[in-house]
């Protein structure tokens, strides 16, 4: 037990702790990104114009269907050619991104659809604008449909950020497989891995919870 314990040094945790700032800086980023490309184009999925809805249903459907690792892949192989040499932080934010517009985009178009019609036109018969309409009627009832899906799809998001490591971009898993490598403890180094990401991912879920409860009031 004790040579468990030595074969890790205080430079190791450190390590650790770098990795666990990266997958928070990329899971901040995409998540920044991502939302703000699922707002456009769950709207645009909810639209009736044919021509704004089919294109980016079909996005959709692809991002959804390519596992992301591949997506990793493939993203950072057409950067490369097309030789644009971007950073891993920089093309994950891209994949990741992509994945948040996919999936978050769907559940703000459901989000959209949850709202009755009449709720609606009783909105812009008392003269507010589209945008009016959305802000202050659509979005605040459509997301109190989508919250819970959010949280899956975010704790999604964290997780999905070790699959950057196939670019080389060092977060939290890929620091515990250079110290698997180094130390041969996979069991000690996973167990402290995997209770980082429930430390990432459980006050999430604990907040929207506790936000819920106060909706419901």
């Amino acid at each position: 037990m004790n040579e468990t314990f030595t074969a890790l040094s205080v430079s190791d945790l450190w390590f650790v702790l770098y990795g666990a700032l990266g997958t928070i800086a990329l899971t901040a980023v995409s998540l920044a990104a991502g939302t703000v490309l699922a707002i456009i184009a769950g709207v645009g999925r909810a639209s009736d114009k044919a021509y704004v809805a089919v294109p980016l249903g079909v996005l959709a459907d692809v991002v959804r269907s390519v596992p992301v690792i591949i997506q990793m892949i493939l993203a950072n192989s057409v950067l490369s050619l097309s030789g644009l040499k971007t950073p891993p932080f920089v093309t994950g934010i891209i994949v990741l991104s992509l994945y948040m517009m996919a999936y978050g985009g769907e559940l703000v178009r459901g989000g959209i659809q949850s709202v009755p019609l009449p709720t609606r036109k009783a909105a812009r018969s008392l003269g507010m604008s589209l945008v009016q309409d959305f802000v202050y009627v659509t979005f605040p009832i459509g997301f109190r449909t989508i919250l819970p899906s959010s949280v899956g799809l975010v704790g999604g998001l964290i997780k999905d950020t070790s699959l950057a490591a196939v670019l080389g971009y060092i977060e939290l898993l890929r620091t515990s497989q250079i110290l698997i490598n180094r130390t041969q403890e996979p069991l000690l180094i996973l167990t402290g891995v995997g209770v980082a990401y429930f430390a990432l991912c459980f006050p999430l879920t604990a907040w929207v919870d506790h936000f819920e409860g106060k909706i419901r009031r």
